[in-house]
């Protein structure tokens, strides 16, 4: 074989190298930027780890003003707006029995603002009406009704705070966990009462270190 044919040769075997390698550049990018799939329901991310979570208490056995009502629903829109993208975010409404109840229940992830995503790669405006539409309306809506004034004879706290701690999406398995609990910290049940008249409070109250646990 002729020089000029070997370095022929050598040239097409480099070049069949280089575009290989420049495809499965492409490949990789295309792969990379497909986006993760999420539950329509939750916004979550589809995986087997938990993300992580901000729960808000609304202790609904308190009865809140119009002014309180106001200074609750901007805490919490302010507690929203720290939200890292796909971390869980849940409103509790916390009855008498120390229930969550479902009715005034919202528990999404949040899908990304517009200034949370990169530009090169999305679309800031179109992320910002989805944020609007599939997660801060639901939650203003849910939070409307959390501020609805109400009394209750009961206000068991220390139970809500334990049930927290027993729910599956906010279990330890979550890689952080904030609680946010709007109350007037008036515990009032049959573990221990603010009001006095059942006992002390260290025979009333579990072993603090099972509580925690």
């Amino acid at each position: 074989m002729s020089r000029r044919k070997k370095r022929q040769q050598r040239q097409a075997i480099k070049n069949f190298v280089m575009v290989a390698m420049i495809l499965a550049g492409v490949g990789y990018i295309v792969y990379t930027l497909q986006p993760t799939p999420y539950d329509e329901k939750t916004l979550c991310l589809v995986s087997d780890e938990l993300p992580a979570h901000t729960a808000v208490i609304v202790d609904k056995t308190d009865e809140y003003s119009a002014e309180q009502a106001e200074l609750i629903t901007d805490l919490v829109r302010r507690t929203s707006d720290r939200l890292a993208p796909n971390e869980r975010f849940t409103l509790f409404e916390l009855d008498e029995r120390g229930q969550f109840d479902a009715r005034g229940e919202f528990s999404l992830c949040n899908p990304g603002r517009g200034d949370q995503v990169n530009p090169l790669f999305s679309n800031p405006q179109q992320m910002e009406e989805r944020y609007a539409a599939l997660f801060e309306e639901p939650m203003l809506n849910a939070l409307a009704d959390l501020v609805v004034p109400k009394e209750a004879p009961n206000s068991p706290i220390l139970e809500a705070l334990a049930r927290l701690a027993q729910t599956e999406v906010f279990s330890e398995q979550a890689p952080s966990r904030s609680v946010v609990l709007i109350s007037d910290m008036l515990q009032n049940s049959g573990i221990f009462t603010a009001y006095g008249g059942r006992g002390a409070l260290p025979e009333q109250l579990p072993p603090a270190a099972e509580t925690a646990q």
